[in-house]
């Protein structure tokens, strides 16, 4: 088996509302394997802006540490400072080390 695998697909929610301190994070279907999920800085700009969307992020996990390796964006929040905050905050997410299971993405 190899040490790392894209373990989960997050929809991660950028909204610049009272409602983003309120949503549920991290999202409930990896609430048991997460030993730190960090929420995402909104980036200034963006908050300015009005800037909103959601996306979806593929993280590969290094199964043993439960440290997050790699994010990619499966499906962006049609505005790359939104993506880009998203991806840096999912890179210090951590896994309770061992739990996350191994899924082979194809």
């Amino acid at each position: 088996m190899r040490p790392c695998v894209v373990a989960a697909v997050v929809a991660v929610s950028l909204i610049a509302s009272a409602t983003f301190g309120a949503a549920s994070w991290p999202p409930p279907d990896v609430t048991g394997f997460v030993a730190c999920a960090p929420k995402p800085e909104y980036p200034p700009f963006a908050l300015k802006h009005g800037f909103r969307g959601t996306g979806i992020f593929l993280m590969r996990v290094h199964i043993p540490s439960g440290r997050v390796t790699q994010v990619i964006v499966g499906r962006g929040t049609g505005h790359k400072m939104l993506d880009a905050a998203a991806v840096k905050t999912l890179l210090s997410w951590r896994f309770k080390p061992g739990t996350v299971p191994y899924r082979k993405i194809t």
